[in-house]
């Protein structure tokens, strides 16, 4: 039963991943820069773009 829920929603995730790739790596590049507390500009802007 909870091996078919998490296979349904991989398959949910892989049809949308294309759109909200880009969302993960700001939130990922925010978290990063949080935790070091700076990154180069450039990845600082696309981080901070929402």
């Amino acid at each position: 039963m909870w091996d078919l829920k998490v296979f349904s929603w991989a398959k949910e995730i892989a049809k949308i991943q294309h759109i909200v790739t880009k969302d993960l790596l700001k939130r990922k590049l925010r978290k990063l820069a949080i935790a070091s507390g700076s990154m180069p500009k450039p990845l600082k802007a696309i981080a901070s773009n929402n």
